[in-house]
């Protein structure tokens, strides 16, 4: 997740609907819109590569860790400062297990 304050911000990872895998990037900037890819098969990792340059974000995915497919690029914020991390959310139920791994920030 990159986040300015409650009210932008985006989040980006594996979404699961309907019991399909997607790819998926919401961004929000005081209204949400949402980006998905449907993964192949079931995939048990998705990689993600979130790079900033100056007001745009890019986001990659990859299952495998190497090659990696840009889904989505946005403008997000001129802030100089923005908080990023890892996030999970389960909107219904009572949630599930989630494991963060090899996770890497560096400033460019």
């Amino acid at each position: 997740m990159v986040r300015e304050d409650e009210r932008t911000w985006l989040k980006c990872g594996i979404e699961f609907m309907n019991g399909v895998q997607y790819a998926s990037a919401v961004v929000t900037r005081d209204y949400s819109d949402w980006s998905v890819s449907r993964l192949p098969g079931a995939p048990v990792a998705l990689y993600l590569e979130v790079r900033r340059t100056g007001d745009t974000i890019e986001i990659s995915h990859s299952l495998d860790g190497a090659s990696y497919t840009m889904c989505r690029t946005t403008r997000l914020s001129g802030s100089l400062q923005l908080a990023v991390g890892p996030m999970a959310a389960a909107p219904k139920g009572a949630g599930f297990p989630v494991t963060f791994e090899e996770l890497k920030i560096q400033a460019g």
